[in-house]
């Protein structure tokens, strides 16, 4: 599938082939998927060496809300 990052820019995953990619799928009015994101963060930092690709994909309707 092919989404939009932050900066506007379209991502495939097959952008990623041949890598393991972690995908996090989270809002930015769930209380619960805004908790684990400092440790999803602590995981990103222990797989930095790693050939891991981490995406985090908002499911917000507004663009403002996911990039706060």
């Amino acid at each position: 599938f092919t989404l939009e990052d932050i900066n506007g820019k379209s991502v495939k995953l097959s952008d990623f082939k041949g890598r393991a990619i972690y995908l996090d799928f989270w809002a930015s009015w769930c209380s619960p998927c805004l908790a684990e994101m400092p440790h999803s963060k602590k995981l990103k930092e222990k797989f930095t060496d790693k050939n891991i690709v981490f995406m985090y994909i908002s499911i917000d309707q507004n663009r403002e809300n996911w990039k706060k």
